[in-house]
């Protein structure tokens, strides 16, 4: 806990605000949750971001906008210092998601496309990995939503004979 102290105790206190519409902005940049790549292709194709992620990338400055994302920043330089070569593993399974490449099949020649220098494209990949996750999620749950379904007509069916 301590450490966690720590890092908190060395993020500045950047000056930050928070519209209703949900967007974040700092010293005159912005975004909106309209801007971060939403993943609605099928999971076996290469998810992109859009132009206009890319375009705010490129005008926004690297600072990050808000506290938690300075901390998360902090922790994950911390955590790439402290524990590389397990980051490293680690970045190049998310970069598998990142190319549309199934998770069972791991790759050891396969390089990472985390971005390492700018947190803004890295928050925005993390993002589009969690959406991504959370997608996962929802159709496993269909389907196994779908099987205990079709097991209760069966066991009602079984019931009346």
């Amino acid at each position: 806990m301590s450490r966690l102290r720590k890092l908190f105790g060395k993020i500045g206190g950047a000056k930050v605000s928070r519209q209703d519409d949900g967007v974040v902005s700092q010293h005159g940049t912005s975004i909106s949750r309209d801007e971060i790549p939403a993943r609605s292709s099928p999971p076996d194709s290469t998810p992109k971001l859009s132009e206009a992620a890319l375009a705010t990338i490129s005008t926004r400055s690297s600072t990050p906008t808000s506290l938690p994302e300075q901390l998360w920043d902090k922790a994950y330089d911390v955590l790439k210092d402290e524990h590389g070569s397990l980051l490293l593993g680690y970045e190049k399974i998310l970069s598998q998601e990142l190319n549309g490449v199934d998770w069972n099949t791991i790759s050891k020649s396969l390089e990472t496309v985390i971005e390492q220098k700018n947190p803004v494209k890295r928050r925005l990949q993390m993002t589009q990995l969690i959406r991504a996750g959370l997608e996962k999620t929802e159709r496993e749950a269909n389907v196994k939503k779908g099987a205990g379904d079709a097991i209760q007509v069966m066991l009602s069916a079984k019931n009346m004979i």
